[in-house]
C-alpha cells in the first residue's frame, strides 16, 4: 500500500480509479488520521460545548482524543494554516489551557 501511494504519479488512470473505489482508501494516511481526530473533536464540542477534553479522554471506540488535542496545541507552529483555521473554527478552541 505504501508503495502504491508513493508511486501514484506512475500509475495509470485505471489503476488509480480502482484504488480510489476501495472502501476506506486514502492517498495520505497521515491526512486521514488528522481528519479523523478533527471529526472526533468536532463531535466532542457538540456534546460537551468546549474543545478541551481531558488529556486521558478516549472516544467510545478507543481514539485517544485528549492526547490528539494536546499534540495539536503543542505543535501549533508546525501545523498548516488550514489546520490552524479548522481548529480555531471550533467553538471553545483554545491554544493554551
Amino acid at each position: 500500500v505504501s508503495n502504491l501511494r508513493r508511486r501514484k504519479d506512475k500509475l495509470t488512470e485505471a489503476q488509480i480509479l480502482k484504488l480510489e473505489a476501495l472502501p476506506g482508501w486514502v492517498w495520505s494516511s497521515i491526512e486521514a488520521r488528522w481528519n479523523q481526530g478533527f471529526e472526533y473533536l468536532a463531535k466532542y464540542v457538540e456534546e460537551f460545548g468546549d474543545a478541551a477534553p481531558m488529556k486521558d479522554h478516549k472516544t467510545k471506540d478507543g481514539f485517544r482524543l485528549g492526547a490528539w488535542v494536546q499534540t495539536q496545541r503543542r505543535k501549533k507552529n508546525e501545523l498548516s494554516k488550514y489546520r490552524v483555521q479548522k481548529l480555531e473554527s471550533l467553538s471553545g478552541w483554545l491554544w493554551n489551557l
